[in-house]
């Protein structure tokens, strides 16, 4: 695992443990609580990765504050 490296993921991106653990092979993984935009915008501040469901949004707001940020993924439609 890469401990700089950290990925977040949203709680409805609803990852299989399997997928979650392919995840925590290469970085530090951290599943948020719940999916408010208050929650995601707390973990961002080192965060290479976010992946998430259908919520929230990715807004302008959130971009700019995860000052590490490498990937955005969207799980679903």
């Amino acid at each position: 695992m890469n401990e700089n490296k950290k990925i977040v993921i949203t709680r409805n991106a609803m990852l299989t443990e399997k997928a979650l653990d392919k995840f925590r092979d290469l970085a530090r993984v951290i599943v948020l609580p719940d999916d408010s935009e208050e929650t995601l915008l707390s973990e961002l501040n080192d965060t290479h990765t976010i992946i998430i469901g259908p919520r929230p949004y990715i807004t302008r707001e959130l971009i700019e504050a995860a000052n590490t940020l490498q990937h955005i993924a969207r799980v679903g439609v």
